[in-house]
């Protein structure tokens, strides 16, 4: 996507902190059953002679785990950029020790050590936090990845990965007709390098990521030299589930021929909030806050387990420099104040095997889902109406009708409480009409969650 930012990686298991109003709904007079009961793969026989209206069935989902999807959410940042990030640490490093973010891309961690970077990525370690080394082509030896390695401890470091776009800056300002082959020798290099030392068996070690998707099939099957996949794919100003510029799906597919079994992380995907700097690919704040949370779980349930956003923070003076979470002043972006209160709701700081249920959704087929449990068994669902909020074509913003949507869930669950964004992109519980067992609910374009045990 740009070939001019690497990134590396940080990583903690912490609650984020902007609070979210809590109402629960107790079901007054319904059986209760015991906890073994209601995490039981049916529910009890109670759940599923439960009536329902005509045409209606309940399915068995097995939820995706809260950790994994808190742990999910990452941020590109430049910390090599010392006016944009190096000289403000005092303000961006408690940000970053206290917000929702578990993860950070910096590509200059093995370039730039030193007396000034060196103790930045100490400092988040010491948080809790853990970090990338992207490795650069020119410089890359088996010697010089382990020293990179130790000199920030290899529990400080989450993932390594080779040359950043090798497509695109290949030759280094000229195209390189031997690039695929030299990538390949550096990530097999890296590879085998990184298994050799018992002390790094913790760390991933990603593969390539490249500038054009097509470039992949160049590249063959890098499953044998690979823990996970490597994919730079954004939406424009296109909303998560559009055919516009092509689906997340076709484009999870595309990177997939390179890692047919292996997992694929998103290292590099983005929305950008200004039309002067942005050009056509920009949206408005209000709806880049919609886009961020609901491409974060279309993509989560595309089975990509990390999501960076490119990036955590603006840097007008580079070029489409306003893809940032946070402005240039340091201060949140709607995208990330939704974002920090989405997991407020939803996160967990533990993880767990999620427990089989039976539920049942009954609205349009535009309103996608994602159903997730915490390790203390509450169940979080995630809502929303995945139609376009910005028009594409004409630039402007999309009124979107809210959706009504029937949830029916087993009478065995006790306490329920439903979520949705205000216009200041705090989390508020929303009423609901209740039947037994039964919520309908306003499902907008923008995500609610329906919180049960």
């Amino acid at each position: 996507m740009r070939a001019q930012v690497e990134a590396a990686v940080l990583q903690r298991c912490r609650r984020p902190v902007i609070a979210a109003a809590v109402l629960a709904l107790t079901f007054a007079g319904l059986p209760r059953t015991s906890a073994a009961q209601q995490r039981s793969p049916l529910w009890g026989g109670a759940a599923i002679q439960q009536t329902l209206p005509q045409g209606v069935k309940f399915r068995t989902e097995t939820p995706k785990s809260a950790f994994a999807f808190s742990d999910s959410y990452g941020a590109n940042s430049v910390f090599g950029d010392y006016q944009a990030y190096g000289s403000q640490f005092s303000t961006l490093g408690p940000m970053l020790n206290s917000g929702s973010i578990r993860h950070l891309r910096d590509g200059n961690a093995a370039v730039l050590p030193g007396i000034y970077y060196l103790p930045m990525f100490k400092s988040l370690c010491n948080h809790g936090t853990r970090h990338s080394v992207v490795f650069p082509i020119k410089t890359t030896t088996a010697a010089s990845i382990i020293s990179g390695i130790n000199q920030y401890g290899a529990q400080c470091i989450d993932f390594v990965e080779p040359q950043n776009e090798m497509d695109a800056l290949a030759g280094y300002g000229s195209k390189d007709p031997n690039w695929p082959k030299k990538i390949i020798a550096e990530q097999t290099l890296l590879y085998h390098t990184m298994k050799s030392v018992p002390a790094f068996s913790n760390i991933t070690v990603l593969g390539p990521a490249l500038s054009n998707p097509a470039n992949y099939s160049l590249l063959g099957n890098l499953d044998a030299i690979s823990d996970a996949g490597n994919s730079h794919s954004a939406m424009c100003d296109a909303n998560p589930g559009s055919t516009f510029y092509g689906t997340l799906g076709h484009r999870v597919s595309v990177v997939k021929a390179s890692w047919p079994t292996k997992p694929v992380w998103v290292t590099e995907t983005d929305y950008n909030d200004n039309s002067s700097n942005g050009g056509h690919c920009a949206v408005p704040d209000d709806v880049m806050a919609k886009y961020v949370a609901r491409t974060q779980t279309e993509r989560f349930n595309l089975g990509e387990p990390r999501i960076y956003w490119f990036s955590l923070k603006d840097r007008p003076q580079v070029i489409a420099g306003d893809e940032g979470l946070l402005r240039s002043n340091n201060s949140p972006k709607p995208a990330y104040i939704e974002m920090t209160n989405l997991m407020q709701v939803v996160g967990d700081a533990t993880s767990s095997t999620p427990q089989p249920i039976n539920w049942a959704l009954v609205g349009s087929a535009t309103i996608h889902h994602t159903l997730l449990q915490k390790s203390d068994g509450t169940y979080e669902l995630l809502l929303w109406n995945e139609v376009p909020s910005w028009d594409t074509r004409t630039h402007v913003k999309i009124s979107v009708p809210v959706q009504s949507a029937t949830v029916h869930l087993p009478p065995s669950i006790g306490t329920a409480t439903y979520y949705t964004f205000n216009t200041s992109y705090q989390m508020v519980r929303t009423p609901v009409t209740q039947r037994g067992s039964s919520f309908t609910i306003p499902v907008s374009d923008n995500i609610s969650v329906l919180d049960f045990k």
